[in-house]
């Protein structure tokens, strides 16, 4: 919360050091969501980022050297990204404990942007799928997701979501509220 990004080199501190992967994980995503999810970080940020994670292996560390790439050459970044957010989906899988769906969603999100951001409408649809298939129902995340799709104008998507959580829908009068505004949208 400093000002300035002030805080940038405690965050890259616990995406290296802690013990914790997904306190590791979580600094990582804090560190991402402090620039525009769809252009390369700042010049001051890279410094910081290629100073304190250059070297280091960790999951968090590595995305956020990915998104260093991204200023360079995008589409080889995001490649490297789309294979990133495969490793994390598989680890949430098979070893949730190491790993959280809003961590996914995060990194998901961050293609969705870069995939948009180039061109590709084919596969940034394709990719905003797994978002859908990474939800659990819950109201909250359900509605986050709607508002969403709806910024993002995946119009189908949403119907999709809809379809597939009926009953939520049917039953939370907040949810059939935030449907009717993205249908409002469209």
């Amino acid at each position: 919360a400093l000002p300035d990004g002030m805080g940038t080199t405690a965050l890259c501190r616990l995406v290296r050091f802690e013990q914790s992967s997904v306190l590791s994980k979580f600094a990582a995503v804090q560190i991402l969501g402090r620039q525009p999810l769809d252009g390369p970080p700042e010049a001051g940020l890279a410094e910081i980022l290629k100073k304190d994670l250059a070297t280091n292996r960790r999951p968090g560390a590595r995305w956020l050297c990915t998104c260093l790439q991204f200023r360079d050459d995008p589409e080889k970044a995001l490649v490297e990204w789309g294979k990133l957010v495969e490793q994390e989906q598989t680890t949430l899988r098979r070893s949730p404990e190491q790993s959280r769906r809003e961590i996914v969603v995060a990194l998901v999100r961050y293609q969705i942007n870069w995939l948009a951001k180039l061109g590709h409408k084919e596969r940034s649809l394709a990719v905003m799928r797994k978002l859908i298939d990474l939800e659990k129902g819950d109201p909250r995340s359900l509605a986050k997701l709607v508002k969403w799709l709806a910024e993002e104008k995946a119009w189908g998507l949403i119907s999709e979501v809809a379809a597939r959580f009926a009953g939520r829908f049917t039953r939370d009068p907040d949810l059939l509220y935030a449907l009717a505004q993205a249908y409002k949208a469209q």
